[in-house]
């Protein structure tokens, strides 16, 4: 099986990282896989979404009753 893997000077060749991004790839090893690196970030936009879709219910948890009955 084949990766792929970022390096930190690759990653930091883009100078436009916020603080939490920087802190998040320093923590990162020199030679990072691509796939973990993914993988977090699929967790994150996830979570987001799932937070994000059961905050709406909580909000309009009224209209969602009257539309279902």
């Amino acid at each position: 099986m084949s990766e792929i893997y970022l390096s930190k000077e690759q990653l930091f060749s883009y100078t436009d990282w916020n603080a939490k991004s920087k802190e998040y790839i320093n923590s990162l090893p020199e030679k990072a896989p691509l796939l973990d690196i993914a993988k977090v970030y699929f967790e994150k936009v996830n979570n987001f979404y799932l937070w994000y879709e059961n905050r709406n219910f909580e909000i309009f948890k009224c209209e969602f009753e009257e539309l279902i009955n």
